[in-house]
């Protein structure tokens, strides 16, 4: 079995003035080793939060201690974690979307899904997700159910660079009422969060195929990297 690192590397800082700059040379504070690939890492306070193919858990961002881990369960596959207030989400492949406590990983409720997970996206009271193959879904976050689901996925071109993957790939929010999904098919969305409409569309043109979209960053402008 291959054991991958996970590494944690911090810079011992002269002054804390807000003047100061991170660099060279750095100095490894600690370093966590964890079963399989990491799918996902979220940094918040106190915690570090991260997802592997086979679990997800928490580490004490000073020391790297384990707080928890929790398995993602038999023929499951990928953790991409989430955290909002006091609820960590978590998606995991062919299981679905998990709202857990961020102090113990235990789940408080799910709704299941059949695909792959991308990581989750909480715009208000709803938690965004992609529980089928092709589709991105609004999931209410007091009714613990689905409220809207969008297909986003066409036909692919056959090539021999064609993917399995399809449909949402990445999501940002770029309002309290706009969201952002890109897809495998190196196309981008714009959706109504509230309803899931479609309120524009751009696609990138690559001469062999689509391409995914790996990564989308809102502000004033929109970067996004396939």
């Amino acid at each position: 079995m291959i054991v991958r690192v996970f590494c944690i590397t911090l810079t011992l800082l002269s002054t804390l003035s807000a003047s100061a700059q991170i660099a060279p040379p750095l100095k490894k504070i600690w370093q966590k080793q964890v079963n399989d690939q990491i799918d996902s890492v979220e940094v918040t306070g106190d915690r570090i939060y991260f997802g592997t193919s086979d679990e997800f858990g928490a580490l004490d961002r000073k020391t790297g201690r384990s707080l928890f881990v929790q398995p993602n369960g038999k023929d499951h596959f990928g953790a991409e974690v989430a955290l909002s207030g006091d609820t960590l989400y978590v998606a995991v492949g062919q299981r679905g979307l998990l709202a857990c406590d961020p102090k113990t990983g235990k789940v408080r409720w799910s709704v299941p899904g059949s695909y792959y997970g991308v990581r989750p996206l909480v715009i208000g009271e709803r938690v965004l997700a992609t529980l089928r193959a092709g589709f991105v879904s609004a999931v209410g976050v007091q009714v613990h159910k689905v409220l809207w689901t969008m297909d986003l996925h066409r036909p692919q071109p056959k090539s021999k660079y064609s993917s399995k993957m399809y449909g949402p790939s990445a999501m940002a929010q770029l309002d309290a009422n706009r969201v952002l999904v890109g897809t495998y098919d190196a196309e981008v969305f714009c959706l109504s969060v509230t309803t899931g409409k479609q309120l524009w569309k751009t696609s990138f043109k690559l001469p062999e195929y689509g391409g995914e979209i790996s990564s989308i960053t809102a502000g004033s402008r929109v970067l996004v990297t396939n």
